[in-house]
């Protein structure tokens, strides 16, 4: 079953230039916290965290508190699968609309 608010979540989270940028530095760095990213950014510390707020709703980073700090990691799984749904659901729109 189409999942259209999902869908629009990680479509959202994955169309902001900036949120692809700490994507790929989580992926290098296996898991992050706010200054370790903020450090390799222009952006200031709560613009990170917002764009971390948003990959998190989407399902995309994962957040794990270890004492005062807060470390994030993709979620490479949902992110494979977020994606592979969506392609999936296009290429049986695709396939039911071709003569």
């Amino acid at each position: 079953m189409l999942d259209i608010p999902k869908m629009t979540r990680l479509l959202t989270a994955l169309g902001e230039p900036a949120r692809l940028e700490i994507i790929d530095q989580l992926a290098k760095q296996e898991q992050m916290n706010v200054g370790d990213l903020a450090s390799k950014f222009s952006l200031s510390r709560p613009t990170i965290s917002h764009h971390l707020k948003i990959l998190k709703e989407a399902g995309v980073v994962q957040a794990e508190k270890s004492g005062q700090e807060t470390y994030y990691r993709v979620n490479r799984d949902m992110l494979i699968l977020g994606l592979q749904d969506i392609a999936d659901t296009l290429k049986r729109c695709w396939t039911h609309t071709e003569p």
